[in-house]
């Protein structure tokens, strides 16, 4: 009764915030938990929150080794000095590293992640601004950006059918890449924009992220719910919504022939 007790605060206040929190330019991606415990284990994960949508692939070939793939895409909208800031960021990452079923009730995992992306923003000046300021011009910007991480953590298996987790991901990223276009309202003319670089503040950037993660098992899948926040240790291009809290399901298979004895929420 507790634990359903739990769930369901978590689920009203994810809701609240997934239609309350404003768009960011920068945003961390899920978190992903591959959740894998032998050889040939398979686990396909999807989410959605205020790190964008995202989709995820882990499978194990070797006996406590793990791999996975993970691609996150996140658009939204803000509002800055009567400036309109769309962002399309999109995230492709893999993953490989050590997982050990430690006992009955605890599992370890460690994995050393890469990813490369783009982080794309078109500036657009509101109607009181290009009526009273005369701004005519609208800027787009592109950076493509490498990502390292570092994602560690442990697994409890509850009683009651749910796993509740703890990891920690370090994440360094750098841009590597710039471009710009600057594009004239009345006539559509599109010209290169001069040191495009200028307009990223920090080519580099260091975060610490410490997340909760829970798996609640229904007939077919599994119920994700995530909370976490990330500490910007450098300086941050634009707008940085640290929070990581995002919603979705979980399905998981075995493809050993003689899949042995498994946890509960796996079965």
């Amino acid at each position: 009764m507790m634990r359903k007790r739990y769930l369901n605060t978590f689920l009203i206040v994810t809701v609240l915030v997934l239609f309350s929190s404003c768009a960011s330019v920068y945003q961390p991606s899920a978190l992903h938990v591959p959740g894998l415990e032998k050889r040939k284990d398979l686990t396909v994960k999807g989410s959605v929150g205020t790190s964008g949508g995202d989709v995820s692939l882990a499978f194990s070939p070797l006996r406590n080794f793990g791999i996975f793939g993970q691609f996150t895409s996140a658009l939204g909208e803000t509002e800055e000095n009567e400036t309109t800031i769309e962002k399309n960021h999109n995230i492709f990452q893999g993953g490989l590293g050590y997982y050990n079923v430690l006992s009955e009730e605890l599992r370890f995992e460690t994995y050393f992640v890469y990813g490369t992306g783009t982080a794309a923003n078109q500036l657009r000046p509101s109607l009181s601004a290009s009526l009273i300021n005369n701004q005519t011009q609208e800027l787009y910007l592109k950076g493509r950006f490498n990502q390292f991480s570092l994602l560690t953590g442990i697994t409890q298996y509850d009683a009651d059918l749910m796993t509740i987790s703890f990891f920690t991901r370090i994440v360094y990223g750098r841009f590597i890449r710039h471009n710009g276009h600057v594009r004239q309202k009345a006539t559509g003319e599109m010209y290169p924009l001069e040191n495009p670089a200028n307009h990223f503040r920090a080519r580099d950037f260091f975060t610490v992220e410490p997340v909760f993660h829970a798996e609640y098992k229904h007939k077919y899948f599994n119920v994700i719910m995530q909370a976490g926040y990330s500490m910007k240790m450098s300086e941050m291009q634009g707008e940085y919504n640290p929070l990581i809290i995002n919603l979705g399901m979980a399905f998981n298979f075995s493809l050993a022939k003689n899949s042995g004895k498994r946890n509960p929420l796996y079965e």
